[in-house]
């Protein structure tokens, strides 16, 4: 995922936890598909990608912090196309200087790390 991508996805981050309304599949959706293959893809190895949420919907937790839930399209060589339950939380850490903190899980499978980590 690009800096300017990232940079995008926050733009959004911050704009749902000032109470816009963002269309969530323009502009959220596809960049989950990226964090959760840079995030479980070591746990799930190579052979698996994801493509697409299904049902997303969010949750204002904390002035910080964003829930998401639905479905996740995975793609596996083996098994094909299945959808598995996704949830990840997004946390703005920045006030403090820990970055933004995504946790993401998808059926079994779940992490989380900053995402100036994916580009640095």
């Amino acid at each position: 995922m690009r800096l300017a991508a990232i940079e995008k996805f926050i733009e959004h981050v911050e704009l749902l936890l000032s109470g816009v309304d963002v269309d969530l599949y323009d502009s959220i959706d596809s960049c989950f598909e990226y964090i959760a293959g840079t995030l479980l893809g070591k746990l799930r190895g190579n052979s698996i990608w994801y493509d697409g949420t299904g049902d997303l919907t969010f949750k204002k937790r904390k002035k910080n912090q964003l829930e998401f839930f639905g479905n996740m399209h995975v793609m596996e060589e083996q098994t094909g196309c299945c959808k598995e339950p996704f949830y990840a939380r997004v946390t703005d850490r920045r006030c403090t200087k820990q970055g933004v903190v995504v946790f993401v899980r998808i059926g079994e499978y779940e992490a989380e790390g900053r995402l100036d980590e994916f580009y640095s």
